[in-house]
C-alpha cells in the first residue's frame, strides 16, 4: 500500500468515525409525519451553513435530520462527506397540516474571526395545506438574518410572518 492509499483510508476511516458519532445525535431530531395530511417545506440558504428547525407544540423546536449546507464544489469527495455529516444543499422535510400552519425556522452558527461565535436564529409562521410544498430561504445580510417563504412556484407567501424564535 503506498502513501497515497494509506491517506484515503484515514481519511475515509476518519470520516466514518465521525458520521457515526454524529448519527447518534440524529435520534433526538425531528420525527416527521406520516400520511396524507402532511405538507411538504424545502429549506434552503444564500450560501450559509444553516440548522432547520420545526415547531413541535409542547415539545419546542426540533432539528431536521439534515442541516443545510454552503453550496458545495463539484468535488465527489466533499459531496461524500457532507451526505455522511447529514448535510445537504436542499432539506425536505414533512409538516403536519392538520393545523392549517407551520412554525419553522433556521439557527446559523458562525465564527468570527475575531471574537464570539455569532448565533443568529430566525422563525416563521405560515399557513400550509395538505399535499402542497413551500420553501423556506435563509438570508443573511449585514449583520441580521432572515427568512423568505414561497410557495412551490416561487410566489411570495403574503401571510407568512417572520416572528419570534419561540414555540409552544
Amino acid at each position: 500500500m503506498n502513501f497515497k492509499s494509506r491517506t484515503t483510508v484515514k481519511s475515509f476511516l476518519a470520516y466514518g468515525a465521525l458520521s457515526l458519532l454524529l448519527s447518534g445525535c440524529q435520534m433526538l431530531s425531528y420525527q416527521e409525519p406520516n400520511g396524507d395530511d402532511t405538507a411538504t417545506i424545502i429549506f434552503s440558504t444564500e450560501n450559509a451553513a444553516v440548522q432547520p428547525v420545526i415547531c413541535v407544540p409542547s415539545q419546542g423546536f426540533e432539528s431536521s435530520n439534515f442541516s443545510v449546507a454552503r453550496k458545495s464544489s463539484t468535488n465527489d469527495t466533499m459531496k461524500d462527506l457532507h451526505e455522511a455529516m447529514h448535510k445537504a444543499e436542499q432539506v425536505s422535510v414533512r409538516v403536519d397540516a392538520s393545523r392549517h400552519s407551520a412554525r419553522i425556522g433556521f439557527i446559523m452558527q458562525k465564527k468570527s474571526e475575531a471574537g464570539p461565535r455569532k448565533i443568529c436564529k430566525v422563525a416563521a409562521q405560515l399557513s400550509v395545506v395538505a399535499g402542497q410544498t413551500y420553501h423556506a430561504t435563509f438570508t443573511e445580510a449585514s449583520n441580521s438574518c432572515g427568512v423568505t417563504l414561497t410557495d412551490a412556484n416561487g410566489t411570495p407567501l403574503t401571510d407568512a410572518i417572520v416572528t419570534a424564535y419561540e414555540c409552544q
